[in-house]
């Protein structure tokens, strides 16, 4: 059972998010993590739960490959969007909205940073992972080169006492909610569009993730299965 009572202050708040986002850039990374999430997933077919599912990509792709999909999101506009394109989707706000049911995958991509507890928000989503799920989550790399001198924080992120968010600031929330990582895949700081670069920047990254890393993305899994 899902119960939905996001707050108003919270869903205007990331309504405005996607309303002042430049599309074409966003949805290439979109995209981009989207493929590198098909990547990292072992399985084919199943219950997947997309949290966060922004403009309704990512549930798409999936659905289209057999996925039985559900959306969730704390913004009515993405929801909108995402059941635009004939998927379910809900509002529901991770941190104080209470749902159930049981995933095969749990796809949660660049949304956890938002949260002001995301190894508790991690730990709820865990408990709706089926006994051999798995979650795909990706998490920013904020202290990479470029962000050093650059530091501005969006109005979501400053809505919040938040840590800045690097590779062993991942890992030590995964392993708070009593996860474990199976697979790690860093994406580079270089734009999708910049073909031959972002081919370069992906092997780059590899061997500097937290300073060429504008994100990491990570397949994990319950500590039982282990």
């Amino acid at each position: 059972m899902i119960t939905e009572h996001a707050s108003d202050a919270r869903q205007k708040l990331f309504d405005r998010y996607w309303q002042t986002r430049e599309y074409v850039s966003a949805d290439a990374r979109t995209s981009q993590r989207t493929a590198y999430c098909a990547r990292l997933m072992h399985h084919t077919h199943g219950g997947l739960l997309d949290v966060g599912c922004g403009r309704g990509y990512t549930a798409r792709h999936f659905a289209d490959r057999g996925f039985t999909v559900l959306g969730l999101d704390v913004s009515p506009l993405s929801v909108k969007w995402t059941q635009e394109q004939g998927i379910d989707a809900r509002v529901i706000d991770l941190e104080n909205d209470d749902f159930a049911g049981s995933f095969t995958v749990i796809v949660c991509l660049e949304t956890l940073q938002y949260m002001k507890d995301p190894a508790a928000a991690l730990n709820k989503l865990k408990k709706t992972m089926s006994a051999d799920g798995e979650m795909i989550i990706s998490l920013p790399c904020e202290d990479h080169v470029a962000r050093r001198f650059t530091r501005r924080q969006t109005a979501q992120e400053s809505a919040y006492a938040r840590t800045t968010f690097t590779p062993a600031i991942h890992r030590r929330v995964i392993a708070e909610a009593g996860l474990i990582i199976t697979d790690t895949l860093p994406i580079s700081l270089v734009p999708p569009r910049r073909r031959l670069m972002g081919a370069l920047g992906q092997l780059a990254v590899r061997l500097w993730p937290g300073g060429l890393a504008l994100s990491v993305m990570y397949r994990l899994v319950q500590e039982h299965k282990l």
